[in-house]
């Protein structure tokens, strides 16, 4: 063999027959110096390596067995040192070239090109790691459905999973190679290790080892210098904990999730004031006398009132113990640009039992206005050059603000002679009830002599209704508005009447539209279907006597009225389909709280959207490509902010998405991370010192280092298995003898044994 090479380390052979000089077709210029001619740091590398693995002696015929040259050289080059020799062995097959043999190899490399070709392995774990940790960091928003075939998103779900898999195990090689490279030159170069390191690059991906007595005769040993030892015992926990958690995480992180996200918004105006939108006293003076007559004006207290007569009440016949029926719990009613949502719970006997009756719906300017945000904001995302959210399941507008809240509570009285006291609900008197459950109980009413009114009002061929907003009628009550509801005889029933107190507040809720269906709005405060109105964050309002006479309008040519009608439409009065007597007091209510409800959401009808020729639609997108607020206000503010009203609009958007938010997320980026800054150390530190190497991370490459050293005291009695952790304390290097390497323990040496010397090839 020749002698070393001064660049980089790398040795070269020179030829020691004229067959060999021949062969190669060697000149003048390819028996220069490395002075006189300097190679690439990758060429020089590939030289290195090939030179090293050559036999020392050869015969002629040997030589041209074997031999790897040009391309063959490169690509052996390139597979052994990335673990692929398998491929080069395959390769060789299909291409009919002599099958490679065993050769000498280097021990240890010291060559700054080689530990940069090595740390290739690294490349594509630490490329996956940093995108999927920019991607959730990100908040990169994916669309409604992953690239590729339509509607297959289970199976490109799956396919992310595989491509998870396969990350894991790039990483887990990848901290193999860490592992093998400090292990070994400790082995060669210092003090030794104990026995159960040589172990380490095999077992550390299984959690186990940590207590296994491999690792216990690491960590009980007695090395020469505790700091070696300190950091060795850290390294290997890392590298453990790391080879157990890297998977998973790249599994958490590569799967991107199905919810909604924040896709937008922006404030905006409306051109009526607070207290216009949402008053404390609900007055007449607002309301047009014509809204007496049911003129199908929607502005009017009763519009829309129809709605519930055709979609609503005629589902109250059908209750009854052997029908066991139940009830629309949510009513569409109609504003200028949007349809609302009016929802509704009864303590009627159903099949969800309900303690209250009571009923909410959304301010119609604002459902208005917040459906015609929608409309814009789509068509600012359909038309953005940088936002992905045109791509999409869904899309919701959200905007939080007060909503009507009634309830009502009404006593059935039967008809005698005389007319007894009217008896009104006390609501302080009505028991508090969390959650589902049966009628809530009624403790105690108030007597009020109202006889002949009532007896004038049954006299009448309609039912009627007699409202009191009497101030301290309200006081006693504990209740908005009060009323006394006249229901004549009919096929139904004798003639009978019902007090009722009506108790009506403003709660708030999320007001929320969607894409689709587009233009419904939909939205109910918080608990409203478990504790009705009792709710200490609702603001209560008054309502007067003037302005709830409009919610039964005349109707001139038919003679009847919206109360007349509803009744006939759920079996209350002169119906051929009577609803069951004991469900009578509950429609009652229903009839009030929906049609109280339903007013109120009418007030500032004519509001609407302040807009103007400088809105700026774009601003109403996150910025970029990611998700989050709006960039800005897209609308301008008035110059007399104080006539109207603010809000503020929320967009979040259904599709797949990248996040960082959560717990799980955060943990699982830092574990990604760590890796990353181990590789990073790792492979900064070869490059500084050269120092790389392949050999002893599998199972057979030490058993074939073991098969040629000699047996140490330590391993008497363990053929058969070992038992303490005594066997794994031994220290062990790896020396030279005769120019072959073989593992040395502290009663094994030899004379002759030499320390290993780098980028120099051995048997």
């Amino acid at each position: 063999m020749a002698g070393q090479n001064t660049r980089g380390g790398a040795r070269r052979v020179e030829p020691r027959h004229h067959h060999q000089q021949s062969y190669h077709h060697r000149g003048p210029r390819d028996v220069q110096s490395d002075a006189e001619a300097p190679k690439p740091v990758f060429e020089e590398s590939v030289v290195a390596f090939s030179q090293s693995t050559s036999p020392p002696e050869k015969s002629p015929t040997q030589d041209h067995k074997g031999k790897r040259r040009g391309c063959q050289a490169i690509l052996w080059f390139i597979c052994s040192n990335t673990g692929l020799a398998f491929i080069y062995y395959g390769i060789a097959k299909a291409r009919k070239w002599d099958p490679p043999e065993e050769e000498e190899k280097v021990a240890m490399n010291k060559n700054r090109g080689t530990a940069l070709f090595r740390g290739i392995i690294h490349l594509i774990p630490v490329a996956g790691c940093l995108v999927l940790i920019y991607l959730n960091a990100s908040s990169y928003y994916v669309g409604g459905e992953l690239a590729g075939w339509q509607d297959q998103d289970f199976q490109k779900l799956a396919a992310l999973q595989f491509a998870a898999k396969i990350h894991e195990l790039f990483m887990l090689a990848s901290l193999g190679l860490i592992i093998v490279t400090r292990i070994r030159r400790e082995l060669i170069f210092g003090e030794g290790l104990p026995f159960g390191a040589i172990f380490v690059p095999s077992g550390f991906t299984n959690i186990s080892f940590l207590w296994s007595q491999a690792f216990g005769g690491i960590c009980f040993q007695d090395w020469q210098r505790s700091s070696r030892k300190v950091f060795s015992i850290i390294m290997i926990i890392i590298c453990s904990i790391l080879g157990l958690a890297v998977g998973p995480s790249s599994a958490t992180l590569i799967r991107p999730q199905l919810a909604e996200w924040l896709g937008g918004g922006t404030p905006f105006w409306i051109n009526a004031t607070h207290d216009q939108l949402f008053p404390a006293v609900i007055a007449a003076s607002a309301v047009s006398p014509d809204c007496i007559n049911d003129t199908g004006d929607l502005s009017c207290p009763a519009g829309n009132w129809r709605t519930l007569q055709e979609l609503y009440f005629p589902y109250w016949p059908l209750l009854g113990p052997r029908i066991n029926g139940n009830l629309p719990k949510e009513i569409p009613i109609q504003s200028r640009y949007s349809l609302r949502t009016l929802h509704i719970i009864t303590r009627a006997p159903h099949i969800w039992d309900n303690a209250y009756t009571a009923a909410t719906t959304q301010v119609s300017p604002l459902a208005d206005a917040i459906a015609e945000l929608g409309r814009i904001w789509s068509i600012a995302a359909f038309n953005s050059d940088t936002s992905r959210l045109k791509f999409r399941r869904n899309a919701f507008w959200m905007v939080e603000a007060e909503q009507p809240v009634v309830f009502a509570r009404c006593v059935r009285q039967l008809v005698e002679d005389p007319i007894p006291n009217a008896k009104f609900p006390l609501i302080d008197s009505i028991d508090r009830v969390d959650g589902l459950a049966d009628s809530a109980g009624l403790r105690s009413m108030l007597p009020v002599n109202e006889s002949s009114a009532i007896q004038n009002r049954l006299s009448q061929p309609l039912p009627s209704v007699i409202w009191y907003d009497g101030v301290e009628l309200m006081k006693q009550l504990n209740s908005s508005i009060a009323c006394i509801v006249a229901v004549p005889e009919s096929n139904v029933g004798p003639g009978e009447f019902y007090t009722c107190s009506v108790s009506a507040a403003y709660g708030s809720s999320i007001y929320r539209s969607a894409w689709s269906p587009s233009k419904i709005v939909s939205g109910s405060p918080g608990g409203f279907a478990t504790n009705g109105i009792f709710n200490a964050t609702h603001r209560a309002v008054s309502v007067d006597a003037a302005w709830a006479r409009y919610l039964n309008p005349t109707n001139p040519s038919t003679e009847t009225t919206a109360v007349s009608e509803i009744m006939r439409s759920a079996g209350l009065w002169n119906s051929t389909s009577p609803t069951p007597n004991d469900s009578w007091e509950p429609l009652v209510e229903s009839i009030l709280a929906t049609l109280v409800a339903n007013g109120m959401s009418r007030i500032g009808y004519s509001a609407e959207l302040q807009m103007d020729d400088l809105f700026d639609r774009e601003k109403m997108l996150p910025p970029g490509r990611g998700l989050g607020g709006g960039s800005g206000e897209a609308f301008t503010e008035p110059s007399n902010p104080s006539a109207f009203s603010k809000f503020n609009l929320f967009v979040h958007v259904e599709g797949y998405a990248y996040s960082p938010d959560g717990g799980t997320q955060v943990v699982t980026m830092a574990i990604l991370g760590a890796y990353v800054f181990l590789v990073a150390v790792h492979f900064l530190w070869t490059l500084w010192t050269g120092w790389s190497s392949g050999p002893w991370g599998s199972p057979p490459e030490v058993a074939a280092i073991a098969l040629q050293s000699s047996a140490p005291a330590a391993l008497a009695n363990t053929g058969a298995g070992i038992d303490t952790v005594k066997v794994f304390e031994s220290r062990v290097q790896v020396k030279v003898l005769d120019g072959k390497l073989e593992m040395a323990f502290d009663d094994t040496g030899k004379p002759g044994h030499e320390r290993a010397v780098e980028n120099k090839a051995y048997r």
